[in-house]
């Protein structure tokens, strides 16, 4: 998981470098290029990716696209900018890492999810965090901050 997180990271760190923006940050927009431990890790599916002044930070005008589970509070409030995709990073960090994302009404519906994620803290109280230690779940905790 870390491997795999570090090289996540990695790649957004590039992106934000380049000042794009991804804005859909989520497992599925990743892939491994070989099953070996540490595989090489690329970024793929640019569709909602946009350039970025840092001068004219948060974006304003991008309106509601991404993924709903992974979308941070300031994309879901449309104020985009890089620390958005970070905190997308920490939701896959989070299922990476207990198998289920952290705001998740567990109804499948968007509307609660999306207000979870405005307003509350993700929990690490599930038994599928048991076995995880202390520093991943801090580490997680530093991505999603909001």
């Amino acid at each position: 998981a870390a491997s795999y997180m570090r090289a996540v990271l990695r790649t957004l760190a590039q992106c934000h470098h380049l000042r794009i923006l991804h804005r859909d940050v989520k497992p599925g927009n990743f892939m491994l290029l070989t099953d070996a431990d540490k595989a090489p890790v690329k970024a793929i599916d640019f569709g909602l990716a946009v350039f970025y002044d840092p001068k004219k930070l948060p974006r304003k005008d991008l309106g509601l696209e991404g993924t709903p589970h992974f979308m941070a509070p300031e994309q879901l409030s449309g104020k985009t900018e890089p620390a958005s995709d970070i905190w997308s990073a920490g939701v896959m960090a989070y299922q990476l890492l207990c198998g289920f994302v952290p705001f998740d009404d567990w109804k499948n519906t968007r509307s609660p999810s999306l207000r979870a994620i405005l307003t509350e803290e993700p929990k690490f109280t599930h038994r599928a965090w048991e076995g995880v230690s202390e520093e991943a779940r801090d580490f997680v905790r530093s991505l999603l901050i909001k």
